[in-house]
């Protein structure tokens, strides 16, 4: 503050010119002292500048405090990202600093191709297990109830129809079937998942045990997963069948072994059946378990169209 001593009587005209001009200033304010500005990271742009630039230069003053923060972080701390809000005519958003991470194409697909590996076989695995435990019940601990599982003609219940393809007569019953159920088993899986190879096994076995209680003679006991493993090996033959060499190379491979299956059966029904360790080869459960695989294939791909159009 200015301090000012004006006196009058003694002074000249002059004099009294320069103290009222001084005190005319001085209530003006031209030479008020102004109060110190806070320092702060953005700046106040100048009142001159339009609006718009007012908001340009509040977004780049932003940008640089946030850079200064960032850059004064360790070199191992994480980036936070900082959302960015739409900015108006009247609130500049606030501008991101740190990006997002970029996916890597090539990473996520290697990833995604392991996930598929380490699933790939679990449908199988439970099937296989499911054999494996209802024979260790039925012939290693002798429980009675298991035998309830079988399909009985003379009296068929309607859950038979499904749990006799998970019982077998003897061990070398069991070991063909579960090797050719691992292999085909699981090309249908890669193929189709879990749920898809679950569903083949089920609607074909199924369906060979239909073809069973009516072809054959009612006093028959049926059982064994022969009948839903011929209908993996047509499952994985059609579902190879594509405009790919190499699926094309693999289902000739597997189409000459199941077409040489299916013609063996077919003999050994017209020359009235194989008997193996007393026991019947169901030839007609085989082909009819073949064949439901064959329309089950059929219907998907029915369906599939139809919900195109």
């Amino acid at each position: 503050m200015l301090s000012l001593n004006c006196t009058s009587g003694s002074s000249s005209l002059l004099a009294s010119f320069h103290c009222a001009m001084l005190i005319r200033l001085t209530k003006t304010g031209l030479w008020a002292s102004t109060p110190a500005v806070k320092p702060s990271c953005i700046h106040p742009a100048p009142t001159s500048l339009s609006n718009h630039l007012r908001h340009r230069l509040a977004r780049h003053q932003h940008r640089v405090c946030q850079h200064q923060r960032l850059s004064a972080r360790p070199a191992g701390s994480k980036r936070q990202v900082v959302a960015s809000a739409p900015s108006g005519p009247n609130q500049p958003g606030a501008a991101t600093n740190a990006s997002s991470p970029q996916v890597n194409k090539n990473n996520y697909s290697a990833a995604s191709a392991a996930s598929v590996s380490n699933t790939t076989g679990t449908g199988v695995f439970i099937l296989l297990l499911l054999n494996l435990i209802i024979f260790v019940l039925d012939h290693t601990l002798h429980l009675p109830q298991i035998q309830r599982l079988y399909l009985d003609h003379l009296a068929p219940r309607w859950w038979q129809f499904l749990t006799s393809s998970f019982c077998h007569a003897s061990w070398a019953h069991l070991s063909s079937n579960t090797f050719l159920l691992y292999v085909f088993g699981k090309i249908v899986e890669e193929e189709e998942g879990i749920w898809g190879v679950w569903f083949t096994y089920i609607i074909t076995a199924v369906g060979a045990s239909v073809a069973s209680y009516l072809l054959q003679p009612k006093a028959t006991i049926s059982l064994g997963a022969s009948g839903a493993v011929f209908g993996l090996f047509a499952v994985s033959v059609l579902v190879k069948l594509s405009f790919n060499l190499k699926k094309l190379i693999e289902c000739g491979i597997l189409g000459q072994f199941v077409i040489k299956q299916l013609l063996q059966e077919t003999v050994s029904l017209k020359g009235g059946g194989t008997v193996i360790a007393g026991h019947h080869v169901g030839h007609i459960a085989h082909l009819a378990g073949a064949l439901a695989g064959v329309l089950l294939v059929y219907s998907l791909s029915r369906l599939h169209a139809v919900s195109k159009h």
